[in-house]
């Protein structure tokens, strides 16, 4: 055990056995998870999840209708779970989904005008341009999760996913009714100002932390390589008390 607590020790340890996917398996602790996948795209979240939980029932949402036909085109309709064109806010009923050039962003949340995070924006400023902030919108179904998991039958999650560009404190805002059958929760938190709002650390724990959720790991980190801010985390929290222990002491 000798340097063990040494940081530069730790840290060549860790970046040798641990990844983003062992990470997610580490906090699963049932053969058949249910997995909520909110902000689906086009089915990147929906195929790692099956592989790490290949009995899982998945159950995946997208409400742009372009990146759903896609979604659909890749879930095995015959495995438990599903797809649905659906949006999670703090509210039931309708509301406009923008749309950007590039999928993966398109959120509830306009494109801000005024970023100074946003590499385009930033090269359309110096060009005298009007940067090009979204390519239209659409209407789309929103729920609670709150809601939807009363109408659902759905008692228990084991691992919830959200990623929704910027309205991720919205869903959460939603789910305060189900949080406390939450066992881990893996979310976006948007610092930068690419959308009309952010998000921050606080919004998030204080919405997690009354129901029992605590920070175990930043799974991604995206920084700006403009600016050195960083953008965005893919943070996971859960409520397991013990985790089980990896051998890393051995000389």
């Amino acid at each position: 055990m000798r340097d063990v607590g040494s940081f530069e020790e730790r840290n060549a340890r860790f970046r040798a056995s641990w990844g983003p996917e062992r990470r997610l398996a580490h906090l699963v602790r049932t053969e058949r998870p249910t997995v909520l996948d909110v902000g689906a795209h086009i089915g990147q979240s929906n195929r790692l999840f099956r592989r790490l939980f290949p009995d899982a029932t998945i159950r995946s949402f997208e409400p742009d209708p372009d990146s759903f036909a896609a979604l659909v085109a890749a879930v095995d309709a015959s495995l438990p779970g599903g797809c649905e064109r659906l949006a999670f806010s703090d509210r039931d009923g309708r509301a406009t989904l923008h749309r950007n050039p590039i999928a993966h962003t398109n959120s509830l949340y306009r494109r801000n005008a005024e970023s100074r995070d946003s590499i385009d924006v930033e090269r359309a400023r110096r060009a005298g341009l009007a940067p090009e902030l979204g390519i239209g919108s659409v209407d789309v179904e929103v729920r609670r999760l709150d809601s939807y998991c009363a109408t659902t039958g759905i008692d228990h999650v084991d691992l919830l996913k959200i990623d929704v560009q910027g309205a991720e404190v919205d869903v959460l805002r939603g789910a305060t009714g189900v949080l406390d059958a939450v066992d881990n929760v893996v979310v976006e938190i948007s610092f930068f100002d690419l959308y009309e709002r952010s998000s921050s650390f606080l919004e998030v724990e204080s919405l997690l932390a009354p129901h029992g959720l605590r920070l175990y790991a930043l799974i991604e980190v995206s920084d700006n390589p403009m600016n050195g801010r960083t953008d965005w985390v893919t943070a996971a929290y859960t409520r397991l008390d013990v985790l089980p222990v990896e051998d890393v002491v051995s000389p």
